[in-house]
Formats: structure tokens, C-alpha cells, sequence
């Protein structure tokens, strides 16, 4: 299946890319795509932070970051989902939402409406990176803790595509 891509660029000079399939919404509105839709495919990881310096009384301090987790509000009113990074990155986070959304007139005028959702004109999505630092000098690692930098972007869902379900 051909597809397009959406990327996003975050605060922490990372992209994270949502990878869209082709549909007839393409050809109408180039910012839709079906429910089946989106899925964190190509994101780039962003790299982790390592850094070593010789302190006045000669130890060596060490200071490591790295995105541990990706956190994942997908709009649609679910709770977030905290992926492992090397799932997003690798292509394994994905959402499929139960209501296509429309703009105002269309859910009121339109004999199609009423299944869209009842409120949204597309979903308010944010995609967290969670950095976990931590630091030494020469003994055991002291966590510093999580550090979140986000973006958000609105997703619109055009078209309801049936998924297979496992019984």
C-alpha cells in the first residue's frame, strides 16, 4: 500500500513522522486519512546525551539523557499511552480511532453526521518524549529524573475503514 508521510518536528530537535495510508481523501483534502491510520512509523530517535568531565579534585563526573518512553494522547478521549522508545521508533505505535471527524455543518447537515464524532473537526494529538538523565562520579548512578517535551498536532479522520478484530 502506497502511503505519505507527516512529520513533526519537537522541541527537542527530533521529528517524530506519522505515516498516513492513500486513500480517496487524499485526492480531496491533504490532511486526512482513515481510522486505521496513524501509526509513529519513521521517527527519529533523538540522540542520546553523554558527557564526561574531570572535576577540580580529579574524580570524573559523568552525565548521561537518553528517551526512555514516548508517551501518546491520541484525542479521542482514551488515557494516554506510554510506548517503550524503541517501539515508536521502530514503528510499533499505533491508534485506531472509532469516529471519523467532520466540521460543524457536516455533522449537522449532512445524512452521513451522525457518524462522525459529536464535537472534534479532527483530533488533538500530543506525542511526549520522556528524557530520563542520571549522573556519577565514580560510584553508582543517581537518577535526576524524567524531563517531557511534547508537540501537538491535529489529526483529521475522514473516512471509517472496518478493522479485523481477534475474537
Amino acid at each position: 500500500m502506497s502511503s505519505r508521510r507527516a512529520t513533526i518536528a519537537s522541541p527537542s530537535a527530533s521529528s517524530l513522522t506519522i505515516k498516513l495510508p492513500l486513500t480517496f481523501c487524499e485526492r480531496r483534502a491533504p490532511n486526512c486519512a482513515p481510522t486505521t491510520a496513524p501509526r509513529a512509523s519513521a521517527a527519529t530517535r533523538p540522540t542520546s546525551l553523554h558527557h564526561s568531565e574531570v572535576l577540580p579534585d580529579g574524580r570524573v563526573l559523568e552525565v548521561e539523557a537518553h528517551v526512555g518512553s514516548v508517551p501518546i494522547v491520541w484525542g479521542d478521549g482514551r488515557p494516554s499511552i506510554s510506548y517503550p522508545a524503541a517501539d515508536v521508533f521502530g514503528g510499533g505505535a499505533r491508534h485506531a480511532y472509532a469516529l471519523k471527524t467532520c466540521p460543524p455543518g457536516y455533522r449537522t447537515g449532512h445524512p452521513a453526521g451522525p457518524n462522525c464524532h459529536p464535537v472534534l473537526a479532527a483530533y488533538p494529538v500530543t506525542v511526549s518524549f520522556a528524557w530520563t538523565g542520571r549522573y556519577r562520579t565514580g560510584g553508582a548512578w543517581t537518577v535526576l529524573g524524567t524531563l517531557y517535551r511534547s508537540v501537538s498536532f491535529t489529526y483529521d479522520v475522514d473516512e471509517v475503514v472496518g478493522l479485523p478484530v481477534a475474537p
